[in-house]
């Protein structure tokens, strides 16, 4: 009787197992999807939840996924395991890849014509509507300067400049164009922590629907305060204020840096400004509620990577 029992018990788990076997071996993915459908032209090359969040599932996929006659012609393609077909149709992913196959002409021709005009030391994206240009230089203003007069004059040459945003950013030196070549891949724009916003120092963008001009673009440089640049500038900051602090208030006014505020004054010079509120001790040990009096405006030089002047506040000012 144990040994029928033994066997039964033996038989019903095999059972089990190949049936979570089948299942496993069955579940659908999208490089199966795509190789049903198109025999040999695609290949996934990378896959991540798209999103599970926003999407409330971890079942809802995106993947990049490349020609394999080309592979510099790119998509993302987003697929939810959840749905029937992976929610996909033959004629999307097709219409996918025909803008693929456009954008990676464009950027070709870009390249050719950036190159025509003296750009060295770039890698380019054109994806999704907008053309980026990524600039491994110092961005010292004599550089920006020649760079977006330089841009100008590309883009008016280039023949579909008017179908793409527009940005050029100067990178910081960590980064270089030979992490990607001549063109940066998709993959790299999808990655879950994208080092761009890391790398990035400062740029200028313009929409698809207005004209490049670099006298206009000159006013509009933007100083990436997410950046790995913008955090050894503020450590900069910080210690010049401390040391200013203790020299006209022997340290009675403490900086409240956990509350900074920061904006971008000029183009030459660059300057961040800096507006710290401050603790008066003095008044916190007399028993006074009244403890923020005022703020310390600080301004810092990007360009000479410096501070230039410090100031304090008795009160908020309306207008920096």
């Amino acid at each position: 009787m144990e040994l029928i029992f033994k066997t039964v018990v033996g038989v019903l788990l095999l059972l089990f197992f190949t049936q979570c076997t089948r299942k496993k071996a069955a579940e659908p993915n999208l490089q199966n999807w795509l190789d049903g459908h198109f025999p040999g032209r695609f290949q996934v090359l990378s896959t991540q939840t798209d999103d599970a969040i926003r999407n409330l599932s971890f079942k809802v996929k995106k993947s990049v996924v490349v020609e394999a006659a080309d592979t510099m012609v790119q998509s993302l393609v987003r697929w939810d395991l959840r749905q029937p077909d992976l929610k996909l149709t033959t004629e999307g992913v097709i219409a996918q890849f025909e803008r693929a196959a456009g954008e990676w002409e464009d950027a070709q021709s870009f390249l050719k014509t950036l190159k025509k005009n003296g750009f060295e030391n770039i890698s380019i994206s054109v994806r999704n509507g907008r053309a980026v240009v990524l600039d491994f230089e110092e961005p010292t203003p004599e550089r920006r300067h020649k760079r977006i007069l330089q841009l100008e004059k590309a883009l008016a040459e280039w023949p579909v400049s008017s179908n793409y945003d527009k940005e050029l950013a100067f990178m910081d030196t960590t980064a270089s164009d030979k992490d990607f070549g001549d063109f940066v891949p998709l993959a790299y724009w999808e990655q879950a922590d994208v080092p761009y916003q890391k790398q990035k120092v400062i740029s200028v963008f313009c929409p698809y629907n207005d004209t490049f001009s670099a006298a206009e673009m000159a006013q509009t440089w933007v100083f990436n305060t997410g950046s790995d640049r913008f955090h050894v500038f503020y450590k900069k900051v910080r210690e010049e204020l401390e040391k200013w602090t203790e020299r006209h208030f022997k340290n009675e006014l403490e900086p409240v840096f956990e509350m900074i505020e920061v904006r971008q004054s000029g183009e030459a010079p660059l300057l961040l400004i800096f507006k710290i509120p401050f603790v008066d001790k003095s008044a916190e040990s007399n028993g006074s509620d009244d403890s923020h009096l005022g703020y310390f405006i600080i301004e810092f030089d990007v360009d000479r990577q410096e501070v230039e002047a410090i100031r304090q506040l008795d009160e908020t000012p309306e207008e920096e």
